[in-house]
């Protein structure tokens, strides 16, 4: 099998209600394949071009899986287009919720050196460290710079993200009310209120699920250190630099091309609440269960962008090869 296009969503809820899947597998008709050997079940639509996968919760198991899938001798994915799409955290100084957005770079954050947050030294902002750092937000010591420097900060294809941007630039986008008024309550960042629209920017992968208003300025800080300001944060998850790492370990073997993987994530909520309210507000909703006041949102309109990226690369709208 050479399927066309490799769709990577994360989570669908086992009580059957709607997940990042769901609209996928019915609005495409993907239907499980037979006999998979690996971890998680693939799906395919009828006419074998697309190939899907629920790659799971955090970024080891997503890593696990998506190297799994790379390795089946089954399929030849040689010319496979590679699509991450899931929700996310957005920042509200850039994010309203439901906004699709396409990440230029992925930044890990956790592989690091932490402090018990009631031991920081008075003249740190923060217990987080690069590995090998001496202090907050400065590069590691050492010759080789960064431990982890394969994994920690990552750059998307830039081709092949400006052909997503300019094909799902003028893709409608839904709207809901909900959104719209947690969006308001967020007066000193009016980009929260905004419409959703699609935008670019970076992915902050951590598997704890952070929140709150110290951590959101740790996230901005993070990525502009490991980006050296070529891009801004934009979104959380707890996946990408998992399914990154095996991708390119996949490309280093002539598996996949690396030139054609994107990651699109939709903010289905805030990494922070508003000015002055305190962050478990905003972080635990009724009955203990995590505040997502733009999930329904965000996954409509995720799944509207991504579509447009998939009927337009199985119709053969695609960016020309890097070596033409």
């Amino acid at each position: 099998m050479k399927p066309e296009a490799v769709l990577i969503t994360l989570f669908e809820p086992d009580d059957g209600s709607p997940g990042e899947f769901s609209r996928f597998r019915e609005r495409f008709q993907l239907e499980p394949l037979d006999d998979s050997p690996l971890p998680n079940q693939l799906f395919s639509d009828p006419a074998g071009k697309i190939l899907a996968v629920i790659a799971g919760v955090g970024a080891v198991q997503t890593a696990t899986v998506i190297t799994a899938l790379g390795m089946d001798p089954r399929f030849d994915f040689s010319e496979t287009l590679w699509l991450v799409a899931g929700i996310a955290g957005g920042d509200p100084d850039r994010t309203p919720l439901g906004s699709p957005v396409w990440a230029d770079w992925c930044i890990d954050g956790d592989l690091a050196w932490e402090i018990d947050g009631r031991e920081i030294p008075p003249e740190w902002s923060t217990g987080l460290l690069p590995l090998g750092a001496k202090a907050p937000y400065t590069p590691p010591a050492g010759k080789d710079g960064v431990f982890g420097s394969r994994y920690e900060s990552v750059p998307l294809s830039k081709p092949i993200l400006e052909w997503a941007v300019e094909t799902t630039r003028n893709v409608p986008l839904a709207s809901s009310e909900q959104a719209q008024a947690e969006g308001a309550r967020y007066a000193e960042s009016p980009a929260a209120a905004s419409s959703p629209r699609v935008l670019i920017g970076a992915t902050l992968s951590a598997v704890r699920f952070w929140h709150g208003h110290h951590m959101n300025e740790w996230a901005n800080r993070w990525v502009e250190m490991f980006t050296k300001g070529q891009s801004r944060f934009h979104t959380s998850n707890m996946e990408d630099s998992g399914t990154l790492f095996a991708l390119r370990y996949l490309a280093n073997r002539g598996r996949v091309r690396w030139e054609q993987v994107l990651i699109l994530r939709t903010v289905s909520n805030f990494t922070r609440p508003p000015a002055g309210e305190p962050s478990v507000s905003t972080l635990i909703g009724e009955e203990e269960e995590a505040f997502f006041p733009g999930f329904s949102l965000a996954l409509e309109n995720g799944y509207r962008v991504a579509a447009a990226v998939l009927n337009g690369w199985t119709a053969g709208d695609r960016p020309p090869a890097p070596h033409a």
